[in-house]
Order: C-alpha cells, then sequence, then structure tokens
C-alpha cells in the first residue's frame, strides 16, 4: 500500500507543478491553453491550442489541433483539426483540413488535398486541391475546387467566382441558387434514404436481447482484464480491501457520492482559471480512471464480505463479483442503481484508504 500512495504522491506533485511549468514545456509545440490564447510563434511540432477565444497565426510543423467558442486560424500546417462555435479560417494552408462548427467562413484557404466540413452556416472561398465535403444548413461557395464536392445541407448557394473541376453531388430537396458565372463541369443530385422498413416484433427483441448480452459480455470481458492486472500489480491493495468490515461501507458510499459529484465541478472551475487549467486537465482524467476502476475495488470488497473465507484467491473473489455485478445491470432500474452505488462505494473505499495512510 505504501507503493500505492507514493504513487499518488507523485501524481499530487504533477499535478501541482503543471501550472507554473505549461509555457516553458510548449514553447516548442505540443498544449498550449488559456481563456484567451494567441499564438504567433512558429511550433516544432504538432499543437493544441484551446480557449475560449483563440488565434493561431503561426506556422504549426506538424498537426494543428485547435479548439474554443471562437478561433481564428491563419496559420500554415500539416493537417488541420479546428473546432468551435465560431470559426474564422483566413489565409490558411494544409495538406487536410477537418473542420467543425456552428458559423464557419473559409476565407482564401489553401488546401493542397480534402477538406471536411460541418457546420450551420458555412462560406468558403480559396482552393481545394482535390475533393470538397460539406454538411450544414446553410453553405455558400465561391473557391476553385480540383475535384468534386459532395454538399448534404437545406440550402446551397455557388457564386459567381466558384470552379468545380469535378462534380457538384447534392442531395435532392435542398434548395440550390447557382450563379450563372460559375463554372460547373457537372451536377448530380441523391435522394436521402428515409424509407422506413417494418421488423418482426418478436425478431427485433430476439435480436436486442442477443445485443444487449454480447455488449455485457465484452464490457466483462474488458473490465475483468483490467481487474486481474490490478491484482496481479498491486496485490496489497487488495489485501486491504480484504479487511475492510462492513460498518465502513455506508461512510465510504457517502464519501464516493461527494467525491462523485464534486470533483468534476471543481476541475471544470480550475480549467477556466489561467493557474488551475493543467490541475483541471489531470484532473478530469484521474477522475475517469478512478471512475472507470471503482466497480473493480466495491465489486471485490462485497464480494469478500459476502463469502468471508470460503474463497481465498483473489481472481476467484474478482471473478465472481464482476460477474454478479454484470448479471445485475440486465436488469432494468435495479442494474443502472446497482452501478451507480458500486460506482460511489469504490470511490469512497479508495479514498478512505489514502486518508488512513
Amino acid at each position: 500500500m505504501k507503493k500505492i500512495y507514493k504513487i499518488f504522491m507523485v501524481l499530487a506533485l504533477v499535478i501541482f507543478i503543471c501550472p507554473l511549468t505549461t509555457k516553458a514545456y510548449t514553447q516548442d509545440g505540443l498544449f498550449r491553453a488559456d481563456y484567451d490564447v494567441t499564438v504567433n510563434d512558429e511550433m516544432q511540432g504538432s499543437g493544441f491550442i484551446a480557449g475560449n477565444t483563440v488565434a493561431i497565426n503561426n506556422k504549426i510543423n506538424g498537426i494543428l489541433f485547435g479548439a474554443g467558442y471562437t478561433v481564428n486560424v491563419t496559420g500554415e500546417s500539416d493537417y488541420a483539426f479546428v473546432a468551435g462555435n465560431i470559426l474564422n479560417i483566413k489565409g490558411a494552408s494544409f495538406k487536410d483540413g477537418f473542420i467543425a462548427g456552428q458559423i464557419i467562413k473559409v476565407e482564401n484557404v489553401n488546401a493542397i488535398r480534402d477538406m471536411y466540413i460541418a457546420g450551420q452556416k458555412i462560406n468558403l472561398t480559396g482552393n481545394v486541391g482535390r475533393n470538397l465535403y460539406v454538411a450544414g444548413e446553410d453553405v455558400v461557395i465561391d473557391g476553385v475546387i480540383a475535384g468534386n464536392v459532395y454538399v448534404d445541407s437545406s440550402n446551397i448557394t455557388i457564386n459567381s467566382n466558384a470552379v468545380i473541376n469535378g462534380k457538384l453531388v447534392y442531395n435532392e430537396d435542398s434548395k440550390v441558387v447557382i450563379s450563372k458565372d460559375a463554372n460547373l463541369n457537372s451536377k448530380e443530385t441523391y435522394k436521402n434514404k428515409s424509407a422506413s422498413i417494418e421488423v418482426d416484433p418478436k425478431v427485433s427483441f430476439g435480436s436486442t436481447i442477443i445485443s444487449k448480452l454480447i455488449d455485457t459480455a465484452t464490457s466483462l470481458l474488458n473490465i475483468l482484464a483490467v481487474g486481474l492486472l490490478m491484482v496481479l500489480l498491486i496485490p496489497a491493495l487488495f489485501k486491504k480491501l480484504k479487511e475492510i468490515e462492513a460498518n465502513r461501507l455506508l461512510p465510504s458510499f457517502a464519501w464516493g457520492l461527494l467525491i462523485l459529484i464534486a470533483v468534476p465541478i471543481v476541475s471544470l472551475i480550475a480549467i477556466i482559471t489561467y493557474v488551475g487549467i493543467s490541475t483541471g486537465i489531470i484532473a478530469t482524467v484521474l477522475y475517469g480512471v478512478l471512475v472507470y476502476i471503482s466497480t473493480i475495488i466495491s465489486a471485490y470488497t462485497v464480494t469478500s464480505l459476502i463469502l468471508k473465507d470460503k474463497v481465498k484467491n483473489p481472481y476467484l473473489v474478482l471473478l465472481i463479483g464482476l460477474s454478479c455485478l454484470y448479471i445485475i445491470k440486465l436488469i432494468p432500474f435495479l442494474g443502472g442503481l446497482t452501478t451507480f452505488a458500486f460506482i460511489c462505494l469504490g470511490l469512497g473505499l479508495l479514498t478512505n484508504l489514502i486518508k488512513r495512510k
């Protein structure tokens, strides 16, 4: 258990020092985040850039991952993955672009190969070296596309400067306005497949049951593999869990419930503050890991209390516990309630073990 305690101490130290070292660590690329972020210096490597308002004006010698409420991109990268509410991609250059948002303006862009754009209102000018794929409510195209253009939209406007050397392919129920000055090689429409299919209720019910059983078995095998590995690598932890008395379960559940609710809130608050962003991100990752392994901890503990010394092999105890839990999970309502209780209990048990040390 001392090893586990030391591991948590190291993680706590990392969480503490990360906010102080983030800028120095990321001068050559990697991760940059703040409420407002402006990046002007060249990055020697892929860049992960996030914030409320993000401006990316630099050259990134790698892949660009940009995200925020408002994202403005004018730089150069090998590949561009950009997501947000309002996106302005102006004069940017990349091999392939993957853009997703609500209001998207792509102006004078130079995509060497393909572009994929999804949003509500989309306006595109510039050059696309191969194919363009667009999905949105309102789409305006006024650029030069060397290949085909595939559009799924309610309203499509092809302006006078548009040149499409391949085919313009769009859904037949869209409203299309094409300027007489636009240069199109050919047009093609397709029909959205929405026909209803009659299904035999008995067959449907049987398929649902089989699918549910397969999903449950797959999930059980996955978590069982993780649990057995934990027993192998951290036997002291499971020895301590076996010593836990029944009267400690309720307080542990209460602690776990508090952690389950409080940690996401605290992490969110930390992320939106400058000095706490690294802490919030790391805490969120650790929170996800702990929630996942919490059912392993609680299943082993509860099964040990029920079986007492009838089964001494920890691997067998864990197998019995998780198998019973996943069988219960198949029962509507009761399964969900039990899973929730086991997550809270597992988080609380881990917390109490750390506190005791």
